[in-house]
């Protein structure tokens, strides 16, 4: 069912899934653990699942699609670092 939400299981405790790019992913940081998913995940004593993508990161409906396959709890999506705002403007006139 594409485009259609999971929902999750009443009283489960899913992770936390992060879509962005380069900065999500983590370039630039030493090891897995300093990228900021991993250091919120552990503020929050929950699982984290990291999606980043470098470069690939500008709100494509392919990707959305894909996302809403992905059983998580929330969803923290940091597209803007690649987007200019007529990009925005044209997928916010499209939806």
């Amino acid at each position: 069912n594409t485009g259609e939400a999971k929902q999750p299981a009443r009283g489960s405790r899913l992770p936390l899934a992060f879509w962005g790019s380069s900065i999500t992913t983590g370039v630039g940081v030493s090891r897995a653990g300093l990228t900021y998913p991993a250091q919120i995940g552990r503020a929050l004593d929950i699982e984290t699942i990291n999606l980043g993508m470098p470069g690939v990161c500008s709100m494509e409906r392919a990707i959305a699609e894909l996302l809403v396959k992905v059983e998580a709890s929330a969803f923290v999506v940091d597209c803007f670092p690649n987007m200019t705002p007529a990009m925005l403007a044209d997928i916010l006139k499209d939806s």
